[in-house]
């Protein structure tokens, strides 16, 4: 059992809320939309822990796992935006957004 979220859980984690935006957003799916999609949270997780490498983690967990990757994702592009305008004659920062961090931020939008 290992803590670190592995290339293909996140890779995994990503298309499915690429897919259900609602997981993301908290809405939808009735009157019973909370449980529903507790429900679905719990079925992502034992697809995500079901793989053989990485990082075992209850729904709760890989709900503030995706939170907090969100959050540093747009404190990146933030912070590069600020880089952008601001001045001091030197060269923009060449810090780059990964794959993996646009596809997050596209679909939190």
């Amino acid at each position: 059992m290992e803590n670190r979220v592995s290339c293909t859980q996140l890779d995994e984690l990503l298309d499915y809320l690429v897919a259900h935006p609602h997981l993301v957003k908290g809405i939808g799916l009735g009157a019973r939309s909370k449980e529903a999609i507790a429900r679905e949270w719990d079925n992502l997780a034992s697809k995500l822990n079901a793989h053989g490498l990485g990082a075992t983690k209850t729904s709760q967990q890989w709900k503030r796992y995706r939170a907090d990757l969100k959050h540093k994702v747009k404190a990146k592009a933030a912070e590069r935006k600020r880089n952008a305008y601001g001045t001091g004659g030197g060269p923009a920062s060449q810090d780059d957004i990964n794959k993996i961090e646009k596809k997050n931020f596209c679909y939190n939008k």
